[in-house]
């Protein structure tokens, strides 16, 4: 991927778009906002993904992600909790969640990048 710095912010050059990134949320993404946007999408991609592999109907689905920062170490993310909303056609065990959710963690890359050094929970709710 290949930057580029103009009108004091950073431009990734992606095969989708520009993508503009800024401490200044006016001039573009935060860093931050990137961040927990990654790991979402990587997350609720494989998400979706398992639930078609087993054959679990949904109706909707949406996420919240939370995290915690240290202000005194640099402002790093400290921890993450991903929340995955989930509205199914039929009821799902509680046991069958667990799984899915430890599959999740345990095979998202972005997540498995960061695991040693950031607290990152994932959370399936049937709403």
């Amino acid at each position: 991927m290949d930057f580029k710095y103009e009108n004091n912010h950073l431009v990734g050059i992606t095969e989708f778009s520009e993508l503009h990134a800024s401490p200044n949320s006016s001039l573009g993404f935060k860093p931050f906002e990137l961040m927990l946007t990654s790991l979402v999408t990587c997350s609720g991609s494989l998400l979706v993904n398992l639930l078609k592999k087993k054959r679990i109907a949904f109706r909707s689905l949406y996420f919240s992600a939370e995290a915690e920062r240290n202000s005194e170490k640099a402002n790093r993310i400290v921890s993450v909790a991903i929340t995955a909303n989930v509205e199914f056609e039929k009821m799902i065990l509680d046991d069958t969640l667990r799984k899915i959710e430890e599959l999740i963690v345990n095979n998202c890359g972005m997540i498995q990048t960061i695991i040693g050094s950031v607290d990152v929970s994932f959370t399936i709710r049937d709403k």
